[in-house]
């Protein structure tokens, strides 16, 4: 989802890609600096989604990814919201509506679509 290249000057982005793909989560954002912002965002959300712990990590991830690209935000705001609910964890009221909102403007995005 993200482009790499914008901020894999060492390669530690393509090694966080990679430990992240691996489950390596906190191995991954250990790596990335501060502003991969995008990138930290997704695997705090996969991590959420895999270890059912840390929403509110992935919420704060998510907020600060919120100005620079919205739709991809919007996508994982409700990736974090679709867990909350599939699972059963405390679901807030908004959370419906505000998923298939996300999903749904994802669509339209091509780095999303698929």
């Amino acid at each position: 989802m993200t482009n790499e290249a914008t901020y894999d000057v060492d390669g530690k982005s393509t090694v966080a890609r990679t430990l992240h793909r691996s489950g390596r989560w906190d191995e991954a954002l250990a790596l990335l600096p501060a502003d991969a912002l995008a990138q930290r965002a997704e695997i705090l959300v996969d991590l959420y989604w895999w270890r059912l712990d840390g929403a509110a990590a992935a919420e704060e991830g998510v907020g600060a990814l919120a100005p620079s690209d919205p739709v991809l935000a919007g996508y994982l705001d409700a990736q974090v919201r679709y867990t909350r609910l599939l699972f059963g964890l405390d679901p807030l009221p908004e959370d419906l509506p505000r998923a298939r909102e996300g999903f749904t403007v994802a669509t339209a995005d091509a780095r999303l679509a698929g």
